[in-house]
């Protein structure tokens, strides 16, 4: 189940999430969808695939499903993202806050 607060909304659909499983850390894409009339949210999964030059298609592989990557926007909200992540990981930023971000604690958008 994923915690929505913990959620970092880069777009209205898009997000990633840091999580802690045995110790070691990582983030993960999610998105908002709609299901049977209900706002949902959940990762958002890729099939990984290679092109077989000789057959001339496309294989996917048995253990194919990979986290998906997620845009971080451009260069102000990237930053914007990243100083949040750092502060749910515990880290005490130094730099000053970006240009435009009125919220430190918060995306500027």
């Amino acid at each position: 189940m994923i915690d929505e607060s913990a959620v970092i909304w880069i777009t209205d659909k898009a997000g990633v999430v840091i999580e802690e499983y045995k110790g070691v850390y990582s983030n993960k894409a999610v998105q908002k969808y709609q299901s049977q009339g209900a706002e949902k949210v959940s990762y958002d999964w890729v099939k990984r695939d290679t092109w077989n030059k000789e057959t001339r298609t496309r294989e996917t592989p048995a253990k194919a499903n990979a986290a998906m990557g997620v845009s971080l926007g451009d260069k102000e909200q990237a930053i914007a993202s990243l100083y949040r992540l750092l502060k749910d990981l515990g880290h005490e930023k130094t730099d000053p806050v970006p240009k435009g971000v009125d919220d430190p604690d918060g995306v500027p958008f």
